[in-house]
């Protein structure tokens, strides 16, 4: 689990990645192809606590458009991670909801679109500078 707190410790945001699968199987009837390479799918849960948008904390801190990648070579990625792939591959329904207010919590598929099937993916919060790191 991970997140973001107020300076006093109280919870503004709280997420975790349950899972990180390379073997994504396109479910919806006219999916399109990957443009960077392949799918990669994380199941996440997502928290937002009353206070947070005094903070200007939400849950778009893990929209796909978020996270960056880096290759096992050090390089990162200039792409973006969320393509037209990721919202065409599984019903919409089963992809994590980020647009949640406080006291709303969402659970669901985050598919980022990557140029491998190893490296990090890295996710930055940019206010706070808080950075989080999953190996693939």
């Amino acid at each position: 689990m991970a997140g973001l707190t107020t300076p006093d410790g109280e919870s503004l945001i709280e997420f975790t990645i349950n899972d990180i699968s390379t073997e994504v199987t396109c479910t919806e009837p006219d999916p399109t192809a990957p443009e960077n390479g392949s799918l990669v799918a994380l199941e996440a849960e997502l928290e937002v606590f009353p206070g947070a948008d005094d903070q200007y904390v939400d849950g778009e801190i893990l929209n796909g458009g978020r996270f960056r990648f880096i290759g096992e070579d050090g390089e990162t990625f200039s792409g973006d991670l969320a393509t037209l792939a990721t919202y065409s591959c599984i019903p919409i329904a089963d992809l994590l909801k980020t647009d949640i207010g406080e006291g709303e919590k969402s659970s669901g598929v985050i598919l980022l679109d990557v140029p491998a099937e190893s490296g990090v993916l890295l996710l930055e919060e940019p206010m706070s500078g808080n950075k989080w790191e999953w190996e693939l």
